[in-house]
């Protein structure tokens, strides 16, 4: 070990750990990175990255019970450390607390670089809550602030077609579904929702054309369940 290396391992102990579990999870081995993120943390307690590292590799496991100390301890020591606050927040959010989810994301708005997801968040909780006026308003704006930042299955027009299914709006719903698929034809879950909404008006061929679509872009049970229904049907 070189003298540079142990002086820095002196002035922050957990840092090899922390390395070795971030790559763990740029690996998309989660759960490998959970025992050196976790030795990290208990080296630097105070260090926010390493709380907000392991609360990513929980969360990345679905682990959300586990993963909302870290976040939450890493968005109390450093508000300003980007996305500890807004992971914490989605935490909550899939943990059912809807509230404190919107507590903290109204706190973030107005500093936080990608707004849209942001108002995403807020629509999502608000709709979560039964509220879907205020809901829908969020939607909008997500989608106003959104200009293609982001990959397709996270495109705010996705939610926002479901929530018009949710409401029972079909028409509208297969309207901002459609203008999506054609302006991002790669994204599965936009193929896999308009299939949802041209099933339930009964425009069966038009529901297995995107339904099968969708499962060529990214295969999953709840595709093909749909498409073995549309098929039955037809």
């Amino acid at each position: 070990m070189t003298a540079a290396l142990l002086f820095a391992l002196l002035l922050d102990p957990g840092a090899a750990d922390y390395s070795r579990g971030v790559a763990l999870i740029e690996q998309g081995r989660p759960d490998q990175a959970v025992e050196p993120l976790r030795a990290a943390v208990e080296a630097a307690p105070h260090n926010p990255q390493y709380q907000k590292a392991l609360g990513v590799s929980y969360a990345m496991q679905k682990r959300y019970t586990e993963a909302d100390p870290p976040f939450a301890k890493a968005c109390a020591l450093a508000p300003a450390l980007p996305d500890a606050c807004y992971f914490h927040a989605r935490n909550l959010y899939a943990l059912d607390r809807y509230e404190p989810s919107l507590e903290i994301l109204r706190k973030i708005l107005a500093t936080d670089p990608r707004p849209w997801r942001v108002w995403l968040g807020i629509a999502q909780a608000e709709q979560a809550l039964g509220h879907p006026q205020i809901a829908e308003k969020s939607f909008l704006q997500a989608i106003k602030l959104h200009k293609g930042q982001s990959p397709p299955s996270d495109d705010p027009r996705v939610h926002y077609g479901s929530f018009l299914f949710r409401e029972a709006r079909l028409d509208e719903a297969a309207t901002v579904l459609q203008d999506l698929c054609a302006a991002r034809p790669d994204s599965a879950r936009g193929h896999l929702e308009l299939g949802r909404v041209a099933m339930q008006l009964n425009h069966l061929d038009k529901a297995e054309q995107h339904l099968t679509k969708s499962l060529e872009l990214a295969p999953t049970q709840q595709g093909a369940q749909l498409l073995q229904k549309v098929r039955a049907r037809k």
